[in-house]
């Protein structure tokens, strides 16, 4: 991949001095004649358009090398917070007297050396970052950064609905078990009644069978009698 970034950067200084070339082009119109000025003009932009193709060729490469480019330098920009940090706490530490002399510098070169060498490679990306920038185009990159956006958007909106469905699920397994409770319940309930209402046919059918007690004197009645045998009382069938 380095080999094909080296390609590219012959191409982007060759690019850059065709520029420089058109841009003195246009300095020295005045003194040459129209005739002349186009055609080394067209000679010029001829060469600039076939490099575009060239660079337009490895967009992709560009794009691949400034995303991975852009992911290490916030992760180094990171370490650079972190370790000027620990430069202010073993400043402290050795101002209240905690390390010495010796140990102070020692810790102190150490952390400022680690601190250059994150900063030289900051430099580097960052140089490396405008570079394909530069070949890539503003407007291509602008698009890029909008799709990449989007693209986080819809992922962490994806997550959130996951995390809403997962939250409904749990909320409907909390109610499932009461629900299903109740439902046990009236079903003992129902069976319970349903008991209770054949116990009472079956006393009172049994009852019929049995005989009447007359309502005057309790002298018990063959079960169709109208009038008590006893005490010729009415007795009145309820059915």
């Amino acid at each position: 991949m380095e080999n094909n970034f080296d390609k590219l950067k012959a191409i982007e200084n060759e690019r850059n001095d065709l520029l420089n070339k058109l841009q003195k082009i246009e300095e020295k119109k005045a003194h040459v004649s129209n005739e002349v000025y186009l055609k080394v003009k067209g000679d010029y932009e001829t060469r600039l358009r076939k490099l575009d193709e060239k660079i337009a060729e490895n967009k992709e490469l560009l794009m691949i090398e400034m995303k991975n480019a852009k992911n290490e330098l916030s992760e180094l920009l990171q370490k650079q917070k972190e370790l000027k940090l620990h430069i202010e706490e073993i400043e402290l530490r050795y101002s209240i007297g905690e390390y010495s002399e010796d140990k102070f510098h020692e810790f102190e070169k150490e952390a400022k050396s680690n601190l250059s060498r994150v900063d030289e490679r900051i430099k580097k990306l960052e140089d490396r970052i405008k570079w394909c920038e530069g070949l890539i185009g503003t407007e291509q990159v602008e698009e890029t950064a909008v799709i990449e956006e989007v693209e986080e958007v819809s992922a962490a909106e994806v997550e959130k609905k996951g995390e809403d469905f997962t939250i409904d699920e749990h909320i409907l397994e909390e109610k499932l078990p009461d629900e299903v409770k109740k439902l046990d319940e009236l079903l003992v309930e129902t069976t319970t009644l349903l008991e209770e209402t054949e116990k009472k046919e079956e006393l009172k059918k049994e009852k019929k069978e049995e005989g009447i007690s007359c309502p005057k004197c309790g002298y018990l009645n063959p079960p169709d009698s109208w009038y008590c045998e006893k005490c010729g009382a009415e007795i009145l069938t309820i059915n």
